[in-house]
């Protein structure tokens, strides 16, 4: 199932790129940009396929993903519409919050909560679950997940990127009764995601033009979240040069500032798995 070098990564995704498709798992990343596919065998190791397939000129006036051009790129790679053993959607959208699992439960009351803070757009609020106390509530274009459901079937996951990445983080959370704020970035965004002895306590993200913008919203947010600079720790992953500009930034006021130390399974997926987006990777890890 390793991709082919002699392809250029352009090249469309066709069916015999997986002959075994019933045994492998699908996980696709829709944002405004582009379309990210990364899928896992599940039999077999090193044999990870990555591909981001770019949306040129997809997003509407106000940043909203392009259903039409989303349509296009899925109809254009076939093997995307192969028979997957299971299919995962993570859908990139600012309208998005964590919320306690005991409001997450009462559906109406959520809806609400999205209906007055976009009163005048029609909306398919979903929820997905993140840690034991808490998850990410988000709101996306009906017609987006309309063709999600009717191209991948009833059984398609339908999550916010936030939530693998908090659920991920969670689990590693658990190894310890500090403290924690994990600084992840991809891209020009930075994700912050903190935990204390409550439980979640931050889940946001921010654009950022240079390291100093994460550095300024990484020590704000321990300030605010009354971080204790003795015992509780800051840990980072991400884009690998951004990463390693943030780290001594981190260490002139902050105590124990770390890398994230990844799980030896995910060098079992192939050459590519540090390489795609996280959130993307860390799904088979946290199910």
């Amino acid at each position: 199932m390793s991709p082919d070098p002699n392809i250029p990564a352009s090249a469309p995704l066709e069916p015999n790129l997986v002959p075994n498709p019933q045994t492998c798992r699908m996980a696709l990343r829709v944002s405004p940009e582009a379309l990210d596919v990364v899928i896992v065998s599940r039999v077999n190791d090193n044999a990870l396929i990555w591909r981001r397939l770019p949306m040129p000129d997809s997003a509407d006036s106000d940043g909203a993903i392009s259903v039409r051009s989303l349509e296009e790129v899925v109809y254009d790679n076939r093997l995307l519409l192969s028979d997957f053993a299971a299919v995962d959607v993570l859908i990139d959208t600012p309208r998005f919050m964590a919320i306690p699992n005991e409001t997450a439960a009462d559906t109406g009351k959520v809806e609400e909560i999205f209906g007055s803070l976009y009163p005048d757009d029609e909306q398919d609020v979903i929820v997905s679950r993140a840690t034991d106390d808490a998850a990410i509530a988000f709101s996306a274009d009906p017609a987006l997940t309309a063709f999600l459901r009717r191209t991948f079937g009833a059984g398609v996951r339908i999550s916010h990127v936030m939530a693998p990445l908090v659920r991920f983080f969670a689990i590693k959370t658990r190894l310890g009764n500090n403290g924690k704020l994990h600084l992840h970035m991809d891209g020009r965004r930075a994700t912050l995601i903190a935990f204390g002895r409550e439980g979640l306590l931050m889940a946001n993200t921010f654009r950022v033009n240079a390291a100093e913008d994460a550095v300024f919203y990484t020590l704000t947010a321990a300030h605010h979240l009354g971080f204790d600079n003795a015992t509780d720790r800051v840990i980072v992953s991400g884009d690998s040069d951004l990463r390693d500009s943030v780290l001594p930034l981190l260490r002139r006021s902050l105590s124990y500032v770390m890398p994230l130390i990844f799980p030896s399974d995910i060098f079992k997926l192939g050459r590519d798995a540090l390489r795609a987006p996280f959130e993307l990777i860390a799904l088979p890890l946290i199910d």
